[in-house]
């Protein structure tokens, strides 16, 4: 009899172990996915923090995904171009960022699951003086963390 009981507790703990693992993998799993939907940017015009209507369209797809996993932790890294002093350009991007998470928290997204930080123009392509290139560094990041 006492046998019986623990064979039948090791496989009651196999069990367990397995749908645990398989639990984490299909928590990873929705991360990456996550992390994939989200990976598009926002954009924002020279001096800007407010978005244009088009990339305001870009910001509302990604809060049906955001309130699908309320768990999600999200950092908004907010980005600037190289022109302009380094403090206003760190500003700035904090102001992006924050505006961003407002857009979101206003639509129901918990903005305590929405953290701002600024990298201003220190990931900027800085020897570009073609304006297309620079628009690119104006942009808020989504990083799932």
């Amino acid at each position: 009899m006492m046998i019986k009981n623990k064979k039948y507790l090791f496989h009651l703990l196999l069990i367990i172990f397995f749908v645990g693992c398989q639990h984490r993998v299909q928590i990873k799993s929705s991360q990456e996915s996550l992390k994939e939907k989200l990976s598009t940017p926002v954009y924002f015009s020279f001096g800007k923090w407010a978005l244009s209507p088009q990339e305001e369209k870009k910001l509302f797809e990604k809060i049906s995904l955001l309130k699908a996993n309320p768990a999600a932790v999200v950092i908004l890294e907010g980005h600037t171009d190289s022109i302009g002093t380094e403090e206003n350009n760190l500003e700035l991007g904090d102001r992006r960022a924050g505006y961003v998470r407002w857009k979101l928290s206003l639509e129901g997204v918990n903005p305590q699951n929405l953290i701002v930080t600024s990298v201003g123009e220190s990931q900027s392509t800085k020897s570009s003086l073609d304006e297309s290139v620079r628009s690119v560094d104006r942009r808020v990041d989504f990083k799932v963390k």
